[in-house]
């Protein structure tokens, strides 16, 4: 009895799989006519698509954003684990903030050159 649902539970997931299979294709399927569909318009038109230009600038708006962001937060965080470490006598302790603050600034690290790789992406877009 428990060999029969046990294959009966196989063949059902197999199912499923297969369906779950053909609907990631067709959704993937929809999303490529939906982005090249205004490509191909332009195309026609022989003019700029806005998806491009629309995209350029958010691309440069995204960039804004993330150095503004990213500024104020690490800035708060570092008052804070500021504050932290004057607060603590354990030097265990005192340490973990550390690594926390080195850590903040490879964060600011981080996001400054994605920004600058969006704004550097942003100046070769036509």
């Amino acid at each position: 009895m428990n060999f029969k649902k046990n294959t009966q539970i196989k063949m059902v997931g197999k199912r499923l799989k297969g369906k779950f299979n053909a609907l990631v294709t067709l959704s993937l399927a929809m999303m490529v006519l939906l982005l090249t569909s205004p490509l191909a318009e332009a195309a026609a038109k022989k003019t700029t698509p806005k998806l491009f230009t629309n995209t350029k600038t958010f691309l440069g708006d995204a960039g804004g954003w993330i150095i503004g962001i990213v500024g104020a937060v690490a800035g708060f965080y570092m008052i804070w684990l500021g504050l932290q470490y004057s607060i603590n006598d354990d030097p265990g302790s005192r340490n973990e903030v550390k690594k926390k603050m080195k850590n903040v600034v490879i964060g600011i690290a981080i996001s400054l050159s994605a920004a600058s790789l969006i704004a550097v992406i942003v100046t070769y877009y036509t």
